[in-house]
């Protein structure tokens, strides 16, 4: 190690046992959960060919929801738009839509609303 070099640290073993811990959250709620998934779609099933429309419905409802709720400045959280991520929503929407031939506005849209808080 040269001298004018800043020291490495070392990957602290309370980050290590954090992620460790919420990723078995994650696998022990996504299994939990995923009884209830299938029971929606066998809702949305049992709704015959009203089921996509109801489920569009109540997401558009969601969106509008979302964009005029009432909130102040001091509990929105703070925008995360960056040249970088904007890079890779537009490279997912661009490949999924590319791959499916629609177009990518139906991956981008929800991609900028939870990753860019957009």
């Amino acid at each position: 190690m040269s001298a004018g070099a800043p020291p490495r640290r070392a990957l602290p073993i309370t980050r290590l046992v954090l992620g460790i811990a919420a990723l078995a959250a994650l696998i022990v709620v996504g299994r939990r959960a995923g009884g209830y998934v299938l029971g929606f779609a066998g809702w949305v099933k049992g709704l015959g060919a009203w089921g996509p429309a109801v489920f569009i419905a109540g997401y558009c409802l969601l969106n509008i929801y979302r964009v005029f709720r009432p909130r102040t400045d001091a509990t929105r959280p703070p925008e995360r738009v960056g040249p970088g991520v904007l890079a890779v929503i537009g490279a997912i929407a661009g490949f999924v839509g590319g791959v499916l031939g629609h177009g990518g506005g139906v991956v981008m849209v929800p991609l900028l609303q939870v990753v860019s808080n957009v």
